[in-house]
């Protein structure tokens, strides 16, 4: 009871505080090339993280002529099966399994965004990486991903529902529909707007 009173009686002096990364990593953003979309996927190759999703709108984007990289960065129980669905939809050759990176930022500083397909998620580091690189990030609207992505304004959500939303958010982009530049610019947004900074 008396924890119950004391909270309720201090409940407005607490604050979130967040994940943070250790900022010396920062790398500068290249030049890239606009003629092929380099794309970075990092994390465990494992069924939450929804890797086949991908692949299947990777493919969309493929079938309609688009030129791409991906560069997928991590390892576990599914990269057999992933390799051979990329062997079978011909996609080997715009797909690149490169197992465990310890140089993250050096792979970010080279691609045009970061994607997320997970199904569940807290705050996920790579998304605090993927800013202090200027990288946008398009994601899945799944768990405390929303709490740091304004949809549209410092990254780009979408519905795990709809299942090719992805490839039409990609070729958007190709399209020059989404300004990169300024959601590359407004990475900080959100977090810095929920703790009273913006």
């Amino acid at each position: 009871k008396k924890l119950k009173c004391r909270h309720s009686k201090y409940s407005n002096k607490f604050i979130t505080i967040y994940n943070g990364i250790y900022s010396d990593v920062i790398s500068s953003i290249e030049n890239k090339d606009s003629d092929e979309l380099k794309i970075l996927f990092v994390g465990r190759l494992t069924e939450i993280k929804n890797i086949p999703y991908l692949l299947r709108n990777l493919k969309k984007l493929k079938d309609v002529g688009k030129r791409f990289t991906c560069n997928i960065i991590g390892e576990g129980e599914l990269e057999e099966d992933l390799k051979q669905f990329c062997n079978e939809n011909d996609l080997s050759q715009y797909v690149n399994f490169l197992g465990y990176r310890d140089n993250i930022n050096y792979y970010m500083s080279k691609s045009d965004l970061l994607i997320m397909t997970s199904n569940m998620e807290g705050i996920p580091l790579v998304i605090l990486e993927a800013f202090s690189n200027s990288l946008p990030v398009i994601s899945s609207k799944v768990g405390g991903v929303v709490e740091m992505i304004d949809n549209g304004v410092n990254g780009i959500l979408y519905d795990l529902n709809e299942e090719f939303i992805l490839s039409e958010i990609l070729i958007d982009i190709m399209d020059n529909k989404y300004n990169l530049d300024e959601i590359r610019n407004n990475r900080w947004f959100r977090r810095a707007t929920k703790i009273g900074f913006a």
